[in-house]
């Protein structure tokens, strides 16, 4: 008897999972310089007003935890997650106000298409109810689920110059915490295959992207620097598959 093994109090899981993130239209924060040899003239600084974002596949994989001892009628675990989305805003004519110039101004502007990708790493807080259990199914074959999570959100930004006379791609990297909450429901297909669906609300602090180029305005050499704040606020909806030990 003392070389049985215990009770097994914890459950171990490994899930993939794809779908779609819905990202909320928002104000963007710009500052656009040029410098060359006379100096430096801001050209704009002030705020694009709704910026409206194409949704973005979401994909992704997560390893999970479970402690199997009732607590509050259910189970409480953790997981540690990884997904990537690539949100998009094309061209669009949106509402500047700010200086342009030096000069106060409100007015309509077009805007160069911006895209985006971003890569999360969140660790998830869990509890999950156990619904229809039995002797093949002592978890439940049925789970609903809520959590709420945190992480870092590395988020790439991609555009154009702008005022040159050719324009080139530009890009920067930043790294911004978030947070997350999450609701779901996962069935079993077998005592180890489950099948499931959730949904999820991410929020991240703000991001910052720098910018800087050469290039040639009516044929004067400048260099143009630029700045573009905005957080990310996304709906996700998400599919996927889980194996259980």
């Amino acid at each position: 008897m003392l070389g049985t093994a215990g009770p097994a109090h914890a459950e171990l899981y490994l899930a993939v999972f794809g779908g779609t993130a819905f990202s909320e239209s928002k104000t963007t924060e710009t500052r656009l310089d040029l410098t060359n040899a006379l100096g430096t003239t801001t050209v704009l600084d002030g705020n694009f007003d709704d910026v409206d974002f194409h949704d973005s596949f979401l994909v992704g994989a997560k390893l999970g935890y479970f402690f199997t001892r009732p607590l509050l009628g259910g189970h409480f675990g953790s997981e540690l997650e990884f997904y990537y989305t690539e949100p998009y805003a094309s061209s669009q004519t949106v509402t500047f106000s700010g200086t342009m110039l030096g000069a106060p101004t409100t007015t309509q502007l077009n805007l160069q298409s911006v895209s985006f990708e971003v890569f999360t790493v969140a660790l998830n807080l869990l509890y999950r109810l156990p619904l229809f259990t039995s002797a093949a199914y002592p978890n439940g074959r049925v789970q609903p689920y809520i959590g709420v999570g945190a992480g870092a959100f590395i988020a790439t930004m991609e555009t154009r110059t702008s005022p040159f006379d050719s324009n080139t791609r530009i890009k920067d990297t930043d790294v911004q915490p978030g947070v997350q909450v999450l609701g779901g429901l996962k069935v079993f297909l077998f005592r180890n295959v489950a099948l499931f669906a959730e949904y999820r609300f991410a929020q991240t602090d703000e991001f910052t992207f720098d910018f800087e180029a050469q290039g040639t305005v009516g044929g004067i050499p400048m260099t143009e620097t630029a700045r573009d704040r905005s957080d990310l606020t996304q709906h996700q909806a998400a599919f996927g598959l889980a194996i259980h030990w």
